[in-house]
């Protein structure tokens, strides 16, 4: 079967759904779309996020138009937009998304923005603004965090964390108050 980071084709889409809510059909899987024409960029993004196949489903488009057609058919519960593509800018691209999945998480990258680029896409409905600068670890930061603001994706996120801390050895420790030191005297 083909690799989650791979880009899907059409004739692949129609039977495969990678949204998280219970309306999507994948239980269980965070999805994540990256819209960028920036082959190296794309790829590394989506290897990074899909590494961990139980906890995220990625797919690819290249353009606006493949955007739009794979949020249709699959429902995703987060998008990551490139600002500059071939057919349109994030902005566009950002409040077409928005529409089609109100309850997504929708971030605009960007290796150079302006101000004006960085207020039309926040006006068009983007969640957040970074720069492709960012660390990859800085991206999926805030994919957890804003994913986790959303009611319908919060358990996903959680989920993925406590497995993350099951892999690190930190059974238990996600979500619990460390024990406060006592002060000095105190």
């Amino acid at each position: 079967m083909e690799q989650e980071s791979a880009v899907l084709t059409e004739e692949k889409v129609s039977s495969r759904r990678i949204g998280g809510d219970p309306e999507a059909g994948a239980k269980g899987l965070l999805g994540i779309l990256v819209v960028d024409d920036d082959e190296d960029f794309a790829e590394l993004l989506t290897m990074f996020l899909g590494r961990e196949p139980a906890t995220a489903s990625v797919v690819r488009a290249r353009s606006i138009a493949q955007g739009v057609h794979l949020t249709r058919e699959l429902h995703p519960d987060v998008a990551l937009i490139d600002y500059h593509l071939p057919d349109g800018n994030g902005a566009t691209a950002a409040a077409l998304i928005r529409e089609l999945r109100p309850g997504a998480v929708v971030i605009v990258l960007s290796a150079g923005a302006s101000e004006e680029e960085i207020i039309l896409a926040l006006a068009a409905g983007a969640d957040l603004y970074l720069s492709k600068t960012s660390s990859l670890f800085e991206i999926r930061a805030a994919v957890l965090r804003l994913a986790a603001r959303r009611p319908h994706l919060r358990m996903l996120v959680h989920s993925e964390r406590q497995a993350a801390s099951r892999r690190l050895g930190l059974a238990g420790a996600v979500g619990k108050r460390r024990p406060r030191c006592p002060r000095p005297g105190g």
